[in-house]
């Protein structure tokens, strides 16, 4: 998030298929990597899902992109949570892996990096 948010230009041509050949690009490669990576940790995790792994990455990935994309775009701006006091980004991530089965962090809790 911190990138897309640093360099939205960049961030949003990494989108645009139509722009580049993402498969010389290497782009493609790179968010397959993360998009496994994303999917190992979720996989190792003690959650109790009704739905598959795969569908949990495709979740996260959509929160984080739609949020990335609603702050680009002025829709949203950066915040903290009134409750933790953690920044807004860290608490969206936060609340996502408790619906994937993860504990919910307490009050005071070290923010997520993203």
């Amino acid at each position: 998030m911190r990138y897309a948010l640093r360099y939205p230009n960049r961030y949003s041509l990494l989108w645009r298929r139509d722009c580049f050949d993402v498969e010389q690009s290497g782009v493609e490669a790179a968010g397959t990597v993360l998009y496994d990576r994303v999917k190992a940790a979720l996989a190792k995790g003690d959650s109790n899902s009704k739905v598959s792994v795969e569908t949990e990455v495709i979740a996260a990935w959509s929160l984080v992109h739609g949020y990335v994309s609603l702050r680009i775009q002025g829709t949203l701006i950066d915040g903290k949570d009134e409750v933790s006091g953690m920044p807004r980004a860290a608490a969206i991530v936060d609340v996502l892996i408790a619906g994937l089965g993860g504990k919910r962090p307490g009050r005071g809790r070290r923010p997520t990096t993203v």
